[in-house]
């Protein structure tokens, strides 16, 4: 994977740390690079602790990066977390899927927050995949959830008060895609059958 893939394709995951002028992640003093997954994770990844003492629902954090937002974190690793971090700016709106977990151990699609809050009001607005209300409030849905092939993210509940970002529609048997997609004269599907879909 390159840079900004939306997928952690370097061991420590430093190439989906800084994309589009947004950073994701925190760095540490002294220059470690603490990805998002890694975040709140009840493990310290920074000499500091700095990576979990942002964690608590009255981190000093809230006030500093203005949070007004808390989600349930996943539990990961096996490790049952069961507890509410505040979502920031820098935990918002990263990949979701192919964590690298242990050098030898493949990738899982644990998310970062077990509603998936955390891929809402994206500050890039390349990653917003769709607009609509959540909770009665205008919110944007970042593009990594919709219609994704992804497991967990399949099996997700909708996060749009109208069901709007789980409206796929199966084009052919290698195509599924967001039904706003489908007859905009932009081909979504290799095989064009979002365009040449028997609705249009």
């Amino acid at each position: 994977a390159g840079y900004c893939q939306l997928l952690y394709g370097f061991p420590e995951c430093s190439d989906e740390s800084f994309c589009n002028g947004f950073r994701y992640g925190v760095h540490c003093d002294g220059g470690t690079y603490v990805a998002i997954h890694n975040l709140c994770d009840g493990e310290m990844e920074c000499k500091d602790g700095y990576d979990e003492s942002i964690c608590s629902a009255n981190s000093s954090a809230i006030a500093e990066f203005k949070s007004d937002k808390l989600c349930l974190r996943s539990d990961i690793r096996n490790v049952k977390l069961n507890k509410s971090v505040p979502l920031f700016n820098f935990n918002r709106c990263g990949p979701v899927g192919r964590v690298p977990l242990l050098p030898k151990i493949m990738f899982d699609d644990t998310p970062y927050c077990r509603n998936y809050l955390d891929q809402t009001n994206c500050s890039d607005e390349a990653k917003v995949g769709l607009n609509c209300e959540i909770d009665g409030f205008s919110s944007s849905v970042a593009k990594i959830l919709i219609c994704s092939k992804l497991r967990l993210v399949r099996e997700r509940e909708a996060l749009c008060d109208n069901g709007l970002d789980k409206e796929c529609v199966r084009t052919s048997v290698s195509c599924e895609i967001h039904k706003h997609q489908l007859c905009d004269g932009f081909p979504d599907c290799k095989d064009y059958s979002d365009e040449d879909y028997s609705e249009c």
